[in-house]
């Protein structure tokens, strides 16, 4: 029986992607087809992958407009969650 190993690093991310996508997602926002955006839908895994953590200035302007928020107060406190981060993957975001 081979034994797997378990990149934990990547559920981390992954898991991480999908939540903000879907938690964006019940703020209002649909899937994002104007740029490369955390609300771009896919097909299969390697699109998941590539997805970036960031919304695009439209879907920003989106979840903005619908739940009041300063952006510049966000950012900040993604770079700081980003940077807390102890993981190589989450970290790329900065």
């Amino acid at each position: 029986m081979k034994k797997y190993e378990i990149d934990y690093s990547l559920i981390k991310f992954r898991s991480m992607a999908v939540m903000g996508h879907e938690i964006t997602h019940m703020f209002g926002v649909r899937h994002c087809v104007f740029n490369k955006c955390l609300m771009n839908g896919s097909n299969h895994l390697e699109e998941s992958n590539k997805k970036p953590f960031h919304l695009c200035i439209v879907c920003l302007r989106k979840m903005q407009s619908n739940i009041k928020f300063d952006i510049l107060e966000r950012y900040l406190r993604l770079r700081d969650f980003f940077c807390s981060q102890k993981d190589e993957r989450v970290n790329k975001e900065i």
